[in-house]
């Protein structure tokens, strides 16, 4: 490979010079321009350099950038492209390399699901002077519509039989084809947001206000507050007397009133800035940055368990039936499983936990998928029964199963104990711990998740959920969602990319219920736990190449992730940060099922029982 082939011939001289006179030429009258580019991943050699004097000669007011001038002889600024955080700072700490401001001119490959760790380059840029910033990839997926056969989609590479090509590289956009933003974009604005707020350390209402404008001052702001209690405001006010001048910074206190707790609830501080006036880019009020802080302000306490009828326990043809007049739970004793969970004759949960460390590959995970499927087939597991009991008490009845969960021909996997306790009330509780065994060497870098899933009735379409939202966030891409109680369809919960990939994850869930407008199957977390709900399985949406191909699933699929790792750029970029790779461990899942009425979740989920 020569990448300076014609670059460094003397010969191709005047069409380099040419083609970037023409260019400044055409634009220097636009003001927007505040560089000029001379090309693009064409290494470096002595036609750069002439068109550099040329550019210069022509309009000397402008910086010139070129990222193939790796010592930045002829540009005004140093730049490179999808750089790693570990030689970004390099970079940034360097003392012999030049000193010329660094860009990246390519940076957030935001290709499908992603990018994933925005936050982590954005505070390197804000930590060293050096490191100017940069620019995502891109700005909307390149898709063209398409209506054909009663379905609309968008195509992409190798849709019209076109070869060779490279699939849906193109569609790697913050913008959906049709311009609707992506969570990838939400979460940017967030990341970037130009007034930083943080709370000043032992204290709950003091924050400092960090003003990363350069020309504006913080009187163009107000600032509005408001206690959340999970599912609804309580406190709320407005700040709009801040001063801080540009690149410096203002504290603020909030002044909220002190409030005797509910019972059993949580409380957060929410902080919204925003705009006073309209500018020719957005009205009045708005949204520059939103930030949520836990308030350590709490009343708990823990209540008697109701007691129903004496459950009744009894085997048939290897099932286990635990049933009363509210609640019937059957396990199959051989394969191990829950096999469902109905309530007063309807089946709520048409089948029980088990584990999973498989996610439908996103476009992130292109690099890792060929060893994920076919090495370490990650897709292709399954549950060995070792041992299955129960035992019956005064008002429940505690199955305990134990599980050995591998992929196929692999060394590691993981063994795993459920315990299931059937209340007489109707309660359905799940403690699983899950214990990571190597009888080899050979494991996966990393895993993609490390979870259950289990399948709803398919009549259960409202989802609720108190975590993190109300759009998808992952572990390293969730600043722009924030803790509350949010309600959604189990369709709305995903994102339908036009590559169809794992979408629609939420973190930090402590509790959530899927509805038919009557009752609710309510799930409550005693460990948060991150959350999908879909009506699809996930080797439809593995198979899938367009949204439409999906296939609908006969219940709807739950999962439930002890932990689900990050989403990466590594498309053409970052990996996931070490912090954000699900590693082969040790885990435990706590939590508790029971059928209650639709808009009694919330009351429902704040009652603690004693064990």
């Amino acid at each position: 490979e020569r990448f300076d082939w014609i670059t460094d011939d003397p010969s191709w001289e005047q069409a380099y010079v040419d083609r970037s006179v023409r260019m400044v030429k055409r634009d220097r009258n636009h003001p927007s321009i505040i560089m000029w580019s001379m090309g693009n991943e064409s290494s470096f050699g002595c036609n750069f350099k002439s068109a550099a004097k040329a550019i210069k000669e022509l309009d000397s007011t402008r910086l010139l950038h070129y990222e193939g001038d790796d010592e930045a002889e002829v540009t005004d600024v140093y730049s490179t492209m999808y750089t790693r955080l570990k030689r970004l700072k390099e970079i940034a700490e360097s003392e012999t390399q030049s000193k010329k401001p660094h860009v990246m001119c390519e940076y957030g490959h935001a290709m499908g699901n992603g990018p994933g760790g925005l936050k982590a380059y954005q505070d390197m840029y804000r930590k060293y002077k050096r490191l100017q910033g940069g620019f995502i990839w891109e700005w909307y997926d390149h898709g063209i519509y398409t209506e054909e056969g009663g379905e609309t989609y968008y195509r992409y590479g190798g849709n019209y039989g076109d070869f060779p090509t490279n699939g849906n590289f193109c569609i790697d956009g913050l913008l959906m084809p049709d311009r609707t933003p992506s969570p990838g974009l939400l979460e940017y604005k967030q990341v970037i947001a130009p007034i930083e707020v943080t709370r000043i350390e032992g204290t709950e209402r003091e924050f400092q206000l960090k003003n990363y404008y350069d020309f504006l001052t913080l009187e163009q702001f107000y600032m509005k507050w408001a206690v959340q209690a999970e599912d609804k405001i309580i406190q709320e006010g407005c700040i709009d007397h801040m001063m801080a001048p540009p690149h410096e910074t203002e504290k603020v206190i909030v002044p909220f009133i002190p409030f005797q707790p509910e019972v059993n609830t949580d409380y957060y501080l929410n902080i919204t800035v925003c705009r006073k006036k309209a500018t020719n880019y957005a009205e009045a009020g708005h949204e520059i940055s939103k930030v949520q802080f836990p308030l350590s302000i709490c009343y708990n306490i823990l209540e008697e368990r109701p007691q129903g009828k004496a459950l009744n326990a009894s085997e048939s043809e290897g099932i286990l039936t635990v049933e009363n007049d509210v609640v019937t739970a059957r396990f199959h004793k051989v394969f191990g499983n829950l096999l469902s969970v109905s309530a007063e004759g309807k089946e709520y949960l048409s089948e029980g936990p088990e584990m999973t460390v498989y996610r439908a590959t996103i476009d992130n995970d292109m690099y890792k998928k060929e060893d994920w499927m076919n090495k370490y087939y990650i897709q292709k597991s399954s549950e060995q029964t070792e041992y299955f009991r129960y035992e019956a008490a005064q008002d429940k009845v505690i199955v305990s199963i134990g599980k050995y969960f591998s992929c196929y021909n692999q060394s590691w996997g993981f063994e795993c104990d459920f315990e299931y306790t059937v209340y007489s009330c109707g309660q359905v509780k799940v403690n699983l711990h899950g214990k990571a065994i190597q009888n080899g060497k050979l494991e996966p870098a990393f895993l993609p998740r490390i979870g259950i899933i289990m399948k709803g009735n398919k009549e259960l379409q409202h989802a609720v959920w108190y975590g993190r939202g109300p759009g998808e966030n992952y572990a390293d891409s969730k600043e722009a969602s924030i803790m509350g109680v949010y309600s959604s369809s189990v369709d709305e919960m995903g994102t339908n990319y036009v590559f169809p990939q794992e979408n629609g994850h939420r973190e930090e869930v402590r509790w959530f219920g899927i509805g038919d407008g009557d009752k609710t199957l309510l799930c409550k977390a005693e460990i948060p736990l991150g959350l999908n709900l879909a009506n699809y399985t996930d080797d439809s949406l593995e198979n899938a190449k367009h949204p439409f191909q999906i296939q609908r699933a006969e219940d709807v699929i739950i999962h439930m992730d002890y932990v689900q790792s990050g989403l990466g750029s590594n498309s053409c970029g970052e990996e996931q940060q070490e912090e954000f790779k699900v590693k082969l461990q040790d885990f435990t899942m706590a939590f508790m099922l029971q059928v209650v009425p639709c808009g009694e979740e919330v009351k429902e989920a704040k009652r603690h029982y004693l064990d």
